[in-house]
């Protein structure tokens, strides 16, 4: 399988694929148990596949355990995306989702409980809304209030995303950003 970078000017390379982890766990009621879980994920990485997708509201969290398992034993071979807004509750209290920077901390934290990792390659924002903009300045922050280390963002990851939004680079609410 091809690789390429990330955007462009981020440095991170990924598979031209990503496997989406949606549907790795039954926390919705339906959803591959972790056999077939595995047997997904092998097939993806023996086709060279490096890039996998994940959410803390996939399953209600329940599909980061599997994916970090997973890549447990070659973590730095994979490029792990995860995302937050939504909460990890099939019912989650409104105070604990959004994008504000309470529960982007506490939602990367757990996150990388339920991964079993250290870091995360790229966070997303998996519903930008427009109370909330997501700035360089706000992730940057994100390494200094978490009790787990992450690694600093790309500097200037705002004038390198303009390219994928479109506009200017001031004005860029970056739905996403590498963190490691």
């Amino acid at each position: 399988m091809r690789c390429s970078t990330f955007g462009r000017r981020t440095g991170l390379r990924v598979s031209e694929y990503a496997l989406g982890t949606a549907n790795f766990g039954t926390g919705w009621g339906a959803g591959a148990e972790p056999d077939e879980a595995r047997r997904i994920f092998d097939r993806f990485a023996e086709a060279g596949g490096t890039y996998l997708d994940s959410a803390d509201g996939y399953q209600y969290g329940e599909s980061e355990e599997p994916t970090g398992k997973l890549i447990s034993a070659d973590r730095d071979h994979f490029v792990l995306a995860t995302k937050f807004a939504l909460g990890s509750a099939p019912q989650p209290d409104i105070s604990k989702t959004g994008n504000i920077r309470k529960n982007m901390v506490a939602s990367v934290e757990a996150s990388l409980k339920r991964l079993g990792t250290n870091y995360i390659d790229l966070l997303w924002v998996y519903c930008p809304d427009e109370l909330t903009p997501m700035t360089d300045a706000q992730y940057t922050r994100l390494a200094e209030v978490s009790a787990v280390p992450l690694g600093a963002p790309h500097d200037g990851i705002g004038a390198s995303l303009h390219r994928l939004q479109g506009g200017a680079a001031d004005r860029v609410t970056a739905p996403v950003v590498p963190v490691a």
